[in-house]
């Protein structure tokens, strides 16, 4: 069994309802889905379908395909090597960045590749621990950055649809101005209830505003309102910073969704700046192959795993370890988001995602919408 070629695709949509975090000064108005195929000389087709890549990373999938020719798919681990540039490989090894990213999508390839050809879906070669996953709704931003009143309205209304779509867990974000956020965690808190999860994510927007004071003074003005984890008050690699707070904070910090390879999160776990980790599987910590060693390293240290997104490829991961906690469903509200794939996975009204019985990862591409809306790259 060898690869015989790579092929990236990119679909563009406009957003429903177009977003802002606290760091950014304008609505985002469009996603980007890169659909990445490696071929095989017996016809099975590894596909994997990401939209936390970027042009940049597009080149470079592009660029490492003479890596690929002639591999035997079903070496993951040789593979991964060869890419990262083990054995005077094409560069010198680097712990972070762009190539990591590429990486992570090829490598998700790769192993959807083996569980078509073992005829096994993936959650299983990687332990098989549970068939279906928790999962929360992942939106909460601003989406008025005019009016006060406006974005309440908008924030309520995104949060009571979450509640009618099942979802036991949400997230939104903050770190704007904290008078502000308060009264917008108030209002979240009040209309989901008692029971209903509530996490909050910084988006590491006190790394530029004073660090850990400004994240300390955040996220003790908004304990009261009974967070599930606070997410991501620093950058990754202030590990002294995100110490200091995970020492400080009674609410469970979660941290990881930028932070790339094993070694990246292991001065994460080993300094213990993280009670719960989050990695991205298919854009960012450098794919299932290190997914499974990052997941490793935390369990030993009895700490929880969460997928960055609920894809189809980071909720078998999140089923395939003991350790697996949760899925995140990244906003829910904009069904375009899974028109690429033919048959996707949406939360039930217990807060539950049904793991993929299929082979590999399960995705089944709809050629007619990527068709129709693929652009040049």
């Amino acid at each position: 069994m060898e690869i015989t070629d790579l092929r990236v695709r990119t679909v563009k949509d406009e957003y429903k309802y177009p977003f802002a975090n606290a760091t950014e000064q304008k609505l985002r108005g469009a996603f980007k889905t890169y659909v990445i195929e490696i071929f095989t000389n017996d016809g099975i087709t590894g596909t994997l379908c990401s939209d936390y890549l970027n042009e940049v990373s597009q080149k470079i999938i592009n660029h490492m395909k003479f890596l690929l020719l002639g591999e035997n798919p079903l070496d993951t681990q040789k593979i991964w090597g060869k890419m990262f540039g083990y054995k005077m490989g094409w560069r010198n090894p680097v712990a972070k960045g762009e190539i990591i990213k590429a990486m992570s999508a090829i490598d998700a390839a790769l192993w959807d590749i083996v569980g078509k050809k073992l005829d096994v879906p993936l959650y299983r070669l990687l332990g098989g621990c549970r068939k279906e996953v928790p999962c929360y709704a992942s939106g909460g931003h601003y989406k008025n950055l005019e009016s006060r009143e406006k974005e309440l309205e908008l924030l309520k209304s995104e949060m009571s649809q979450y509640l009618d779509m099942g979802f036991k867990a949400v997230k939104m974000r903050v770190g704007r101005d904290i008078e502000a956020d308060c009264e917008r965690v108030r209002e979240v808190r009040s209309l989901i209830g008692p029971d209903i999860k509530l996490m909050i994510d910084l988006n590491i927007t006190s790394t530029y505003k004073e660090g850990v004071p400004h994240a300390l003074k955040f996220m003790k003005a908004l304990e009261k309102y009974d967070v599930y984890w606070f997410e991501d008050p620093l950058i990754m690699d202030d590990i002294a910073g995100l110490k200091k707070i995970t020492e400080r904070i009674d609410t469970a910090v979660a941290t990881g969704e930028q932070e790339q390879t094993l070694w990246g999160f292991k001065d994460l776990i080993v300094n213990g700046c993280s009670d719960i980790v989050i990695a991205d599987v298919t854009a960012m910590c450098g794919g299932i192959s290190e997914w499974k060693k990052i997941a490793a390293l935390a369990e030993a240290f009895r700490i929880p795993v969460a997928t960055h997104k609920g894809d189809k490829a980071s909720i078998h991961c999140v089923a395939g370890v003991p350790n697996g906690l949760m899925a995140e469903v990244f906003l829910p509200l904009e069904e375009k988001r899974w028109k690429y794939d033919l048959e996707p996975v949406m939360t039930d009204d217990r807060g539950m995602l049904r793991v993929p019985e299929a082979a590999g990862i399960g995705i089944r591409l709809n050629e007619d919408y990527i068709n129709e809306n693929q652009i040049e790259s």
